[in-house]
Order: C-alpha cells, then sequence, then structure tokens
C-alpha cells in the first residue's frame, strides 16, 4: 500500500491525517497491548532531558531510504542529485532524517554521516537520541513491515532502547 493510500485510509477513519504516526491504536485493528502513541510518548517524556538543547526545530523530510534518494556518479563516488517524497516533512531535530537513513544497511556508515556533516553538525547528544527517533520510525511503520529483515532492525532499536519487542 502507498503512502498516500495510507493516508486517504487514515483520513477516513480519523478525520484527518495524524502527523508523525500513520494508525490510531484505538481502532479495533490495532491492539490495544501495542499501544504506539502511547509508548513513544511515554518514552519522550522520559527521556525528555535529551532534547533540551534543541534551540529551534529544522524541517526533515520524514521517509529518506533508499527509495527517496536519486544518485548521481561524480568523481568514481555517488553523490546525493535528488530528494523526492517530501508528503511527510515536518519539523523536527536536525538529525532525524539522519538517524532514518542509519536504520538501512544500503545508506547506513561513513558516507551519509560524512555527507550530512557536510551541511549540518551532528549534535553532541544523538548517540542518545538516535535510537528515539527511530523507533518512531519502527511504530509507524511496524504492521506493514513484517519482513525478518525489517523486524530485526525493530528489533534491534528496542534492544538498545531497553524496551520489549514490537
Amino acid at each position: 500500500m502507498t503512502k498516500s493510500a495510507r493516508r486517504q485510509r487514515d483520513r477516513s477513519r480519523h478525520g484527518r491525517a495524524r502527523p508523525g504516526f500513520a494508525h490510531s491504536t484505538t481502532q479495533a485493528a490495532h491492539p490495544p497491548e501495542r499501544n504506539n502513541d502511547a509508548l513513544f510518548l511515554e518514552l519522550l517524556d522520559m527521556r525528555a532531558d535529551l532534547f533540551t538543547d534543541i534551540v529551534a526545530p529544522t524541517l526533515c523530510h520524514e521517509d529518506l531510504n533508499p527509495n527517496t534518494l536519486v544518485l548521481d556518479m561524480r568523481e568514481g563516488r555517488p553523490a546525493l542529485a535528488w530528494v523526492l517524497d517530501f508528503e511527510s516533512a515536518w519539523a523536527s531535530t536536525g538529525e532525524s532524517d539522519l538517524a532514518r537513513l542509519e536504520l538501512w544497511w544500503m545508506s547506513a556508515g561513513a558516507a551519509v554521516r560524512e555527507g550530512y556533516l557536510e551541511v549540518a553538525p551532528i549534535a553532541a547528544g544523538y548517540a542518545a537520541t538516535r535510537p528515539l527517533l527511530q523507533l518512531l520510525w519502527c511504530l509507524e511503520y511496524a504492521q506493514f513491515h513484517n519482513a525478518a529483515e525489517d523486524q530485526a532492525v525493530v528489533h534491534h532499536v528496542c534492544d538498545e532502547l531497553g524496551i520489549a519487542h514490537i
């Protein structure tokens, strides 16, 4: 199901789309034991001190992944040429998109961080905020990504945060 189709379905269920989460935790199709909104909000509240140094929000793509990046080869190295699909853009920390990219094996590694550092510094507390930012993606899309590889990524993030697997 495309992101656009999911949003349309959500609007028909809730009368509006909910930023940050694709699905309400109160709908019948979503079991109460997986109350993703409450879990994420509880973790944010418990770790609010991690975000006290944010001076101003940054425009973030919110769905950066290898499928939304178009690369060109320049001097024998891949270089970002285009970014596609801005329908989920929102204001977040500057590292929100970096955290999401670091979830994917195709875009994780030194090259992504080096590219990020060319345009902005990485916040001192990023190592602590990264798994929380990644959890947002995991909670939003966990019910759509049930392949073993996707579940391994979700479980790794949960382990880093010290929470039960979702």
